[in-house]
């Protein structure tokens, strides 16, 4: 099964109308292998959760994708001694730091890198794997498919939090995981996946 967030809004792809326990908040729609489907479904899922369904899910989510550049990027939820989690402020929205992996680099050190290099950190180590995300967006007129490996981080050192300007994130922040609800409040579909999937499996 594959969900990504387009718009922030979560589409479903999956083999079969049995994969997701959301009976009654979700329309299930049999794939077809057009452009005017795509475009149809675009629409509707402005207005309803949408689901589509094909024996061949793979093939169907690269054919509906097939007109996107694809990117990997590796993020990370850091959290320190004090119960405390790690959130930037970017682009006038709570994120959580993640880049792009470059060529021939591994999605692990991927996530380490861009989480020193958002924050300005110095070693945090990764304990454990969380959810990859799937999510859309629109650059220079170039429509990007992004999937976002996540890991869990711990961070132990007292270290001053140094924004990444240059990457529109003006604050870094430890927030205590008490109130990470004010903060998803104000966050994307896909990082609030992230967070959840974090919360259950610590």
């Amino acid at each position: 099964m594959y969900k990504v967030f387009i718009n922030d809004t979560p589409l479903f792809f999956s083999k079969s109308k049995d994969v997701l326990a959301l009976d009654g908040q979700v329309r299930y729609v049999p794939f077809t292998y057009s452009s005017s489907f795509q475009k149809k479904v675009l629409i509707d899922m402005k207005t309803e959760l949408l689901c589509l369904v094909d024996k061949d899910v793979v093939k169907a989510f690269e054919y509906f994708f097939k007109d996107y550049k694809f990117i990997l990027a590796a993020g990370g939820i850091v959290e320190n001694n004090k119960n405390e989690v790690l959130f930037i402020f970017r682009n006038n929205t709570w994120d959580l730091p993640k880049g792009k992996v470059e060529k021939g680099e591994g999605v692990a050190a991927a996530a380490i890198r861009e989480v020193e290099e958002e924050c300005g950190l110095n070693g945090p180590t990764i304990t454990n794997e969380l959810i990859s995300t799937y999510h859309t967006y629109e650059t220079n007129g170039k429509k990007i498919l992004k999937r976002t490996y996540w890991y869990t981080m711990k961070y132990e050192k007292n270290h001053v939090l140094i924004p990444q300007i240059e990457e529109g994130i003006t604050k870094v922040e430890w927030i205590n995981k008490n109130q990470l609800e004010v903060y998803t409040d104000d966050t994307y579909g896909s990082i609030k996946a992230v967070v959840l999937d974090f919360l259950v499996k610590n």
